[in-house]
């Protein structure tokens, strides 16, 4: 142990780094259940967060011993790489907040179903893992990024037609696919990340791919929370507005539920509430079922950008020729 070594350490850095991503966490955590910039808190957290940032920029880049070099990041394969990951961190966690959410509030699933479907999205893995070293050997690895990409995406795009009668047995399927894109992009992306790095430099550069992946996780589960909000109430709104009590068949439908209500002993008055409270429950699972699949929406379209990023990247230098020629 050489305490000595504490001296030398970059704590401006790691202070200010520190200051960044706490508060960044907390207004992306807490945004949206706040009202953003309509609370205090939010606006302080954010501008605390913003001026951390400039400190740790000008920290890192002026400092003898940074605690993390972000001159790495003008490097064209890890720049791209660090982007790559952090779409992959904004699909990958996003779909882990958005599918459970989908089946608790729409499908009314307990926690116990849910595990199940989710296992899809990791079980098939530990089959396909094995074998993306032997894959990556005959495969260029942007090639491999962008079909992992395109995959998870296509699983995304899927599940953006969502309707109320899309359940676990439906959705199974489209975790299969993000359990096969996922490995394609791992591996190939993180070799390709680190290609060239010194090895004094590998610290830094793995704190940097990681920070920017649970940073894409964080921002996009943030962005999914307010637009899963944002879109239920447009969505909401726009049913509300197009069923009227002017409406023959919203007249006739009303009629047939408030029926229902009479004939299981209601009065009149009370069944016509009822009525119209069972309308409203069908307008909010309508609405927040559509705003389900706008976040998957978003997400696909997030993948498909980064699949497209793939040609920025140079060749891995580390990719074998081909099979004729072992």
């Amino acid at each position: 142990m050489n305490l000595e070594l504490l001296k030398k350490g970059d704590w401006a850095g790691i202070t200010s780094l520190a200051t960044f991503l706490g508060c960044l966490t907390f207004v992306l955590e807490e945004g949206n259940r706040k009202d953003w910039f309509g609370s205090p808190e939010i606006t302080w957290a954010a501008l605390i967060s913003a001026v951390s940032f400039v400190v740790f920029l000008f920290i890192e880049l002026t400092s003898k011993n940074p605690v993390i070099n972000l001159r790495l990041l003008f490097r064209r394969n890890f720049r791209t790489a660090t982007i790559l990951v952090m779409a992959l961190g904004m699909g990958s966690y996003g779909s882990v907040y958005i599918l459970p959410l989908y089946l608790a509030t729409v499908q009314r699933y307990d926690a116990l179903q849910i595990g199940r479907i989710l296992m899809w999205v990791g079980l098939p893995q530990l089959f396909i893992v094995p074998f993306i070293p032997r894959l990556l050997k005959r495969m260029d690895a942007r090639v491999m990024i962008a079909m992992g990409m395109c995959i998870f995406a296509l699983s995304c795009w899927i599940n953006a037609f969502l309707n109320h009668d899309i359940a676990g047995p439906q959705l199974m399927w489209t975790n299969v696919l993000r359990a096969v894109g996922q490995p394609l992009i791992m591996t190939p992306l993180s070799t390709t990340a680190y290609e060239g790095i010194e090895m004094s430099e590998v610290g830094s550069a793995s704190g940097l791919y990681n920070m920017m992946r649970n940073l894409g996780g964080s921002i996009g589960i943030g962005l999914l929370g307010t637009l899963l909000t944002r879109r239920y109430q447009f969505h909401f709104s726009r049913i509300a507005e197009s069923v009227s009590q002017i409406d023959l068949s919203a007249q006739s439908r009303l009629a047939q539920t408030a029926a229902s209500f009479v004939s299981k002993g209601f009065d009149s008055a009370t069944a016509h509430m009822q009525a119209i409270q069972a309308m409203g429950a069908v307008f909010n699972r309508e609405a927040n079922v559509m705003a389900f699949g706008d976040c998957f929406f978003f997400m696909s379209i997030t993948l498909f950008v980064g699949a497209s990023l793939t040609v920025f990247m140079k060749k891995s230098s580390s990719a074998s020729a081909p099979a004729g020629e072992h």
